[in-house]
C-alpha cells in the first residue's frame, strides 16, 4: 500500500441530480476524508464532477486533476472506486498511465486497493473490465428501449424537427415552417443543390431554424429527414457526435403521422440526391 505517500487529492463524481441515498457527493467525500484521516495522509484539494457521466475523461475537474498531478501537488489520488473515474478500461488505463509518468499512485478506497504493488494493478485491470462491460450493458439496454419507443410511441426521438411542435408526447404540425418544408423539396428539384437552396431562402428572408442563417447544411439535413414523410427515425447519429451515420444504420418506422411531404416528392428528391 502507498502509506508512504503523504498528500493527496480527492476525486469525487455523481452523474445525476438524484443519486441513489449513499452515493451522493457529501457521503463521497465524507468517507474519502475519514480514508485519509486514518492513513494519516494531508488532502491537498478536492476535485469534484458533479452530474457529469464516467464515459470517457473529458470531464473539468477530472483535467484539472491531471493538470496538478503533473506539477506534482499530490503523491496519491483517491476514489471511493473505480468507476468514479471511468466505466472504460482503455479510459481507465491511459488514466492511471498519466498518473504513474508523474510518480503519482491511485487508491480506491471501497475496492481496498493500490497501484503501488502488483496485486493491485490486476485487481484494477478486473475490475476495469467489468466496469466496461456493465456500460456496455446498460448502452445496449437504453438502445433496445429506445428501439421500442420508436415503434411503438408517437415521437421519442428528441427535440422536435423543424415543422413541427411536440404536444404531449406527439409531433404537431407547425403550418408556416411546414409550408418552408414543402417550399425546400420544390426548390431542391429545380435547383439541384442545398447551397443554392439555402441561398434562395436566405435571399426571400425566409425564417431560418432557431433564428440562425440559411447553410446548406441545414438544407440536408430536412432533406435527409424520414420524419417529413411521416416516420420516426431512430440511430442517425452516433451518440455524442454530430456525423450523420448511413441511412442503412438507421431504424425508420414509416406511418407514425400525416407526412408534410407528398412521398412522391420524397421519392424524386431522393433520386436527385443519388444521381
Amino acid at each position: 500500500m502507498a502509506e508512504q505517500d503523504s498528500r493527496c487529492a480527492l476525486y469525487l463524481r455523481v452523474s445525476t441530480a438524484p443519486q441513489v441515498e449513499g452515493n451522493s457527493l457529501t457521503t463521497q467525500k465524507r468517507q474519502l476524508l475519514r480514508y485519509a484521516r486514518l492513513r494519516d495522509w494531508e488532502v491537498k484539494d478536492v476535485y469534484c464532477d458533479a452530474g457529469l457521466s464516467a464515459k470517457d475523461t473529458n470531464r473539468p475537474e477530472l483535467q484539472r486533476l491531471l493538470a496538478d498531478a503533473a506539477s506534482h501537488k499530490f503523491d496519491t489520488v483517491l476514489v471511493l472506486r473505480i468507476d468514479r473515474i471511468s466505466r472504460s478500461l482503455p479510459d481507465l488505463i491511459e488514466f492511471l498511465d498519466s498518473l504513474r509518468d508523474h510518480g503519482v499512485e491511485f487508491v480506491a478506497s471501497e475496492q481496498d486497493f493500490d497501484t503501488s504493488d502488483p496485486a493491485g494493478l490486476l485487481t484494477l485491470h478486473v475490475l476495469g473490465s467489468f466496469a466496461q462491460f456493465e456500460r456496455e450493458l446498460l448502452v445496449e439496454r437504453t438502445r433496445e428501449g429506445q428501439l421500442r419507443k420508436v415503434h411503438s410511441e408517437p415521437w421519442s426521438c428528441g427535440p422536435a424537427p423543424y415543422g413541427f411542435r411536440r404536444e404531449e408526447g406527439k409531433l404537431v404540425q407547425v403550418p408556416e415552417e411546414a409550408e418552408v418544408v414543402r417550399r425546400i423539396f420544390g426548390l431542391y428539384l429545380e435547383l439541384g443543390t442545398y447551397k443554392d437552396v439555402a441561398r434562395k431562402l436566405q435571399e426571400e428572408s425566409v425564417p431560418a431554424p432557431r433564428g440562425e442563417r440559411w447553410w446548406g447544411e441545414t438544407v440536408k439535413g430536412i432533406l435527409v429527414n424520414p420524419v417529413y414523410a411521416g416516420c420516426n427515425v431512430y440511430g442517425r447519429y452516433e451518440k455524442g457526435d454530430t456525423r450523420m451515420k448511413p441511412r442503412e444504420e438507421w431504424t425508420v418506422v414509416p406511418g407514425m403521422r400525416k407526412p408534410i411531404i407528398d412521398p412522391g416528392v420524397l421519392a424524386e428528391a431522393r433520386a436527385v440526391m443519388t444521381m
